[in-house]
């Protein structure tokens, strides 16, 4: 059977939605096109992962989500490396498509108990010998096998809805795991629904509740003793649609909404990010966490005042005696990754490590260590400038986007950048383009 043969019957394969892609290489190494593949999966968001025997081959390591060595782990066709990169991708293993040009490949994936198992028939002879072992399918090589072919067997990465691994999808798809067409998403001004039905709700006077009970993160209860109950009312304990705010970037989400069918305009984050902090009476300790987060780069006084109520929360006991049955670490942690990730801006993308300031007002200084690939960072930042201090080591250069700046750093140096303060013209414009 040709190559191309083979790829069409790969795209009409019954196995549909895994979770992830493993390459197997601990045999026989790279073979044709998996590279190319590799790149293409996750460039759409397909977790991948390669299974090596000792080091990966030259490059692998930025072309995949996981890199699994064989060092002191039996090989193929013992499941261990196949069971452990499930496990580091974070994935059941009946999620999992195993591409493989070995009999041991093969056999290791079916102990495994994955998914769907692809042969190569390069190395180990003709195609009914791999496929005598547990291929689902059997090509010459993958030159032939495009991304859209992997996804219909694979989920498509994250623009896809993933099926439950298989234990669960034959109890997954009586419960209706597919789209409606007349359900209400968005409302009002292009504002994100708590639910189909949210707007229908009755309004919620909170800030009269507010100045009659003061603490109303337990409105439930305070309505529940007069009566009535939340259920009736636009209001919610904690962050919830703002979730989606704090998890993904602007961009993300607005390409998850439109391929869900939902086109969503730029400005109709700052809305949705207002419309839910009037409805939320932050009832846990890890709301004001989220809300601190999404206002950062639109409103820094509220970020900061979020940010601020989030530390009281055990430092004044502000739930009134909870805090010495235990700290919530939740809340404390959140502070941290809040003064690191979200006002440094901090994050590793594009082969890269990224840093954006934007501190609140009151913060005029903040410094970090960073350990970042073999380099020891020191990071400092104010309102006008941020400065880069690598330690003396033996690591490779990094390179650092710093604001608007590409930075080449090499150990022992250190690199200042200018930074366009907050309040100024040119910064506001750059947070409505971050927001459209």
């Amino acid at each position: 059977m040709s190559g191309a043969s083979h790829a069409r019957t790969a795209a009409r394969l019954p196995v549909e939605r895994l979770d992830a892609v493993l390459f197997d290489l601990t045999h026989s190494g790279v073979f044709n096109g998996a590279a190319r593949l590799a790149k293409q999966l996750r460039a759409i968001g397909m977790p991948t992962a390669i299974a090596v025997a000792e080091c990966p081959p030259t490059g692998w390591e930025r072309s995949v989500t996981v890199v699994v060595e064989g060092r002191g782990v039996a090989l193929p066709p013992d499941p261990a490396t196949v069971l452990d990169a499930a496990k580091r991708l974070g994935v059941h293993p009946s999620g999992v498509a195993v591409i493989t040009d070995t009999v041991a490949g093969v056999q290791a994936a079916r102990r495994a108990g994955c998914g769907f198992v692809l042969g190569l028939a390069q190395r180990d002879g003709p195609e009914s010998l791999l496929r005598a072992y547990g291929t689902d399918v059997v090509l010459g090589d993958l030159d032939t096998l495009t991304v859209d072919d992997v996804a219909g067997c694979c989920g498509g990465g994250p623009s896809s809805a993933r099926a439950p691994p298989r234990p669960q999808r034959g109890r997954a798809r009586p419960l209706g795991r597919h789209h409606h067409p007349h359900v209400r998403t968005l409302h009002g001004e292009q504002i994100i629904s708590q639910f189909d039905g949210y707007p229908g709700l009755a309004a919620f006077d909170l800030a009269g509740y507010r100045a009659r009970y003061g603490n109303i993160g337990r409105l439930d209860l305070i309505l529940a003793a007069e009566g009535d109950s939340t259920n009736r009312y636009q209001v919610s304990k904690q962050a919830d649609v703002l979730m989606l705010f704090y998890l993904l970037s602007a961009e993300e989400l607005r390409e998850l909404l439109a391929d869900l069918g939902y086109p969503w305009p730029g400005p109709a984050l700052p809305r949705t990010i207002a419309y839910y902090f009037g409805r939320t009476t932050h009832g846990s300790t890890l709301s004001r966490i989220v809300h601190s987060w999404v206002q950062a780069r639109t409103d820094r006084a509220c970020s900061w005042d979020c940010f601020t109520q989030a530390l009281a929360a055990d430092i004044q006991d502000t739930q009134g005696g909870t805090t010495h049955t235990g700290i919530h670490l939740g809340a404390m942690a959140g502070t941290l990754d809040l003064a690191e990730r979200c006002y440094l801006g901090l994050e590793t993308r594009d082969d890269a490590l990224w840093l954006n300031p934007r501190l609140p007002e009151q913060i005029t200084r903040l410094a970090t260590t960073l350990r970042y690939r073999g380099h020891s960072l020191h990071v400092t930042a104010t309102h006008t400038k941020l400065t880069i201090a690598a330690s003396p080591c033996d690591a490779a250069p990094l390179t650092i986007r710093a604001a608007a700046e590409v930075l080449r750093i090499a150990a022992g140096q250190t690199r200042t950048v200018p930074l366009t303060p907050a309040d100024s013209p040119a910064a506001t414009l750059a947070t409505i383009a971050e927001a459209s």
